[in-house]
């Protein structure tokens, strides 16, 4: 008798705990960390529901990389139907496109109320919050113990006011190409620049020594608004980032560039035609007339590098010497929406699943086929092992890597309306020669808001 009330009562026991912990499954389901997308209450651990059918869509930002074994589509179609093998009740679609043209159509969709499910950058963020779901909630965690899952520049580059938007993936990076044999030449110490980079002074220094070498030291695209974006990063004077100004610029900082750039032009360091440097730049490096060019990104390196390997060399975009160098890096990733009427929290679920899915699957064959970094910490080894870049180029951009900025991710539109404001007083500063005072007086009051009620041109 004894023995049947202590198998009772550890039975009863046991039914409690039972009882408890289905109790706290199903709050911490339906009544655990909720949070608000544009009044929409979501609960992002839903469950998928393996009964039901589901039909997904995926715009993509179309890659192109010649050389590649497989196309951006059938990549991205492999993981696809890996994924379905998965989940064999998710239906999936897919579209790549342009980017310019990719970008105009997911705009006019959110409008519509009708977005693509899953939406992939080459780079940089998309920003529609109303129909856009935060990807925060949904990203893995690391294990303890274990590095984190994500780098972390590659989540700020995903995030907006705090906000987590996207699922990383490789980071873009831009920098400048040399001719190993001139620098050294020149001067520069290659394992000192490729480890400590190089400072604006360093550059003008180098750019004195190397006139008597070479025709022009320096061909740099300067119609690119890259260049003047990347110099102001490594400036050392940052200002505050707001919507007339996302990137933060100051007039100190344009002062510091407009200076080094006209000491580089008063010694003759460029081709005296900015068009003409933006065109020639690779030939002018590969016959030896010029010993740097700048910047340029994944596709022009591997062009040059595979010509010579050994002979040419990435470089850091240079930085002002009171600056820390900035490396211009950007990831690109796979962002989530809504439509109208809203699917349900299972189907946004699902579709965060996808946008993980393909962020992972896309940056193998992006981190071994054009040498972009990973954003996973799982994809960092096949990387330094498979990337179609030398052991020189490999070293020098992981520890690159290492000094991108963790900064908020930069929206696309945004970047374009500041551009089309830039743009005049870059080229003016180039085809005009005004002074380095008048070059940033003029364009940091570009930047400003103009006052309430005022049209935009009394900004110029």
């Amino acid at each position: 008798m004894p023995g049947r009330f202590w198998q009772r009562l550890l039975m009863g026991v046991f039914g409690a705990a039972t009882a408890i912990a289905a109790a706290l499954a199903a709050w911490l389901l339906f009544f655990g960390p909720r949070f608000d997308a544009a009044g929409i209450t979501i609960n992002p651990r839903a469950r998928v529901h393996p009964e039901r059918p589901y039909e997904l869509v995926v715009w993509e930002e179309t890659i192109l990389i010649p050389w590649a074994p497989k196309t951006h589509g059938e990549v991205v179609a492999e993981a696809i139907a890996a994924f379905q093998e998965r989940w064999p009740n998710a239906r999936v679609s897919y579209s790549l496109l342009e980017p310019g043209e990719a970008r105009r159509q997911l705009a006019a969709a959110v409008a519509a109320g009708r977005p693509p499910d899953v939406y992939g950058t080459t780079r940089g963020i998309v920003l529609h919050p109303s129909h856009q779901i935060p990807a925060e909630p949904y990203l893995p965690a690391a294990r303890r113990g274990e590095p984190p899952v994500f780098n972390p520049a590659a989540v700020a580059g995903m995030a907006r006011d705090g906000i987590v938007w996207g699922w990383p993936r490789a980071f873009w990076w831009e920098v400048w190409l040399a001719d190993a044999a001139l620098l050294e030449r020149g001067g520069v110490s290659v394992d000192r620049l490729l480890t400590q980079g190089w400072t604006w002074d360093e550059v003008l220094d180098f750019a004195k020594r190397a006139s008597a070498l070479v025709e022009r030291p320096l061909a740099l695209d300067t119609l690119s608004m890259a260049t003047l974006a990347h110099l102001i990063l490594n400036a050392g004077a940052p200002g505050d980032p707001s919507p007339q100004n996302p990137l933060g610029w100051s007039e100190e900082s344009l002062m510091r560039v407009g200076r080094f750039l006209a000491a580089l032009r008063q010694q003759g360091a460029f081709p005296p035609d900015p068009a003409d440097a933006a065109r020639s730049r690779v030939e002018r490096l590969l016959t030896g007339r010029t010993a740097v060019i700048g910047p340029v990104g994944p596709h022009l390196a591997h062009a040059v590098l595979q010509r010579k390997p050994g002979s040419y060399l990435l470089v850091p975009v240079p930085h002002h010497p009171s600056s820390a160098e900035a490396a211009p890096m950007e990831p690109g990733g796979y962002f989530v929406f809504r439509q109208d009427p809203y699917q349900g929290d299972d189907h946004t679920r699902l579709a965060m699943e996808l946008a993980g899915w393909l962020a992972a699957r896309t940056e193998s064959w992006l981190a071994e086929t054009l040498g972009l970094l990973p954003a996973r910490a799982d994809t960092w080894h096949a990387w330094q092992g498979a990337a179609p870049l030398d052991d020189r180029s490999r070293a020098f951009l992981a520890d690159y890597l290492q000094q991108a900025p963790i900064r908020d991710g930069q929206v696309a539109e945004e970047l374009d309306a500041l551009a089309a404001r830039v743009a005049p007083h870059w080229h003016a500063f180039w085809a005009q020669n005004p002074s380095p005072e008048q070059f940033a007086a003029g364009l940091w009051r570009t930047l400003q808001p103009a006052p309430p009620g005022a049209p935009a041109a009394q900004r110029q």
